[in-house]
């Protein structure tokens, strides 16, 4: 939790939870961790109630995953604000002899709002879209990346280039900003916004980009999505 802001009232047993003490242990101003928590310095230095107004002691944390299939994710103690960032999987490169499609960058989502503590998310990471090997054809599309619990949010990977173009990027939705991903094009992978670049002759680029076609050779791997939570 965050301490009250200005103008309203803070009791020692507020503090107290706010440093994970029992509510009514015995506390004092002069306490170090409570002039810590409130940015005072030493025992010389006047601190009051004011002092401790919208302060909080939990130091902000970022989780990141690559991988996971209904996976959980809890939300930690202290924490009140999260933002979610989601990559969805990058489409897979086609293989050709001449025009060879590159794979479309998997679609970005972020969104901040307030969370509460131990409160929990079930996540999927997109997987990487496959080139197509062998034969001619067109490489698999990416996997959707996406989280349920304090709130949907999801973005869904690029499609697999095919032997005439570049595959589409993936959209998004449930975010404050969802941006789809960058089409491919002849041989190259396409981006994913904030993520992995345009791929020239090589595999998506983590997180999220699509992989380049193959003009008369395997066509060449996605990058898998990704998701982060940063709490505050």
């Amino acid at each position: 939790m965050t301490l009250p802001v200005q103008f309203n009232t803070i009791t020692f047993n507020d503090v107290n939870v706010e440093l994970g003490n029992a509510g009514t242990a015995a506390i004092s101003l002069n306490d170090a961790a409570v002039r810590t928590l409130a940015g005072v310095g030493g025992s010389g230095t006047v601190i009051t109630m004011n002092n401790l107004h919208g302060k909080s002691a939990f130091t902000p944390v970022t989780n990141t995953y690559n991988t996971g299939t209904a996976a959980t994710e809890t939300v930690p103690t202290g924490a009140t604000n999260c933002v979610v960032t989601i990559w969805g999987g990058g489409g897979g490169g086609a293989r050709f002899t001449g025009v060879c499609g590159g794979g479309g960058g998997g679609g970005y989502s972020t969104k901040s709002a307030a969370v509460t503590a131990a409160t929990t998310w079930t996540y999927t990471v997109g997987a990487a879209g496959v080139g197509k090997v062998t034969t001619s054809g067109t490489g698999g599309t990416g996997g959707t990346s996406s989280v349920t619990g304090n709130w949907a949010q999801s973005s869904n990977g690029g499609v697999g280039g095919t032997t005439g173009a570049g595959g589409a990027g993936g959209t998004a939705t449930g975010g404050t900003t969802n941006t789809t991903g960058s089409a491919g094009t002849v041989d190259n992978g396409g981006a994913s916004p904030n993520g992995g670049a345009t791929a020239v002759a090589s595999i998506g680029n983590a997180p999220g980009g699509g992989g380049s076609g193959g003009d008369g050779i395997n066509g060449y791997n996605g990058a898998a999505g990704r998701i982060s939570f940063a709490y505050t």
